[in-house]
């Protein structure tokens, strides 16, 4: 994986001020540049780092996909962390399931599924995206 984050953080550095992300948040739309994008992943990666996630550790990600979740999963490549992402419409079977068998380390969740955080009981939360 260090290769494709390697060659992502080349191209963000060499085409800096070029458009890579078009999104909308509330009714707006929004551009990021590549450099956007890195500068973004970078501040996230400390953070985890900073939070105590380690290389090896897996994260679920229970969330929205969006460009936020975007740079969440770049940012967790960087350091080598896994990410397995659960669609917030997932049963609540399928998502014990997935829990009893990855064993993440934390869960990642947003403001529309952090009210569903008592499933993950005994699992460390990181933040709302």
């Amino acid at each position: 994986m260090s290769r494709i984050i390697s060659l992502f953080d080349k191209i963000c550095l060499e085409s800096k001020d070029k458009i890579a992300f078009y999104y909308t948040e509330k009714n707006e739309i929004v551009s990021k540049t590549f450099y956007d994008v890195y500068t973004e992943a970078q501040k996230i990666a400390e953070y985890l780092v900073e939070s105590g996630v380690k290389k090896g550790d897996r994260i679920l990600a229970f969330t929205t996909p969006n460009y936020k979740l975007t740079t969440f999963i770049l940012a967790a490549f960087k350091i080598g962390v896994s990410i397995m992402y659960v669609d917030i419409f997932a049963t609540q079977d399928k998502l014990e399931r997935l829990l009893e068998r990855s064993k993440p380390n934390y869960v990642l969740v947003s403001n529309k599924t952090k009210y569903l955080v008592k499933l993950f009981r005994g699992i460390n939360k990181i933040g709302k995206n």
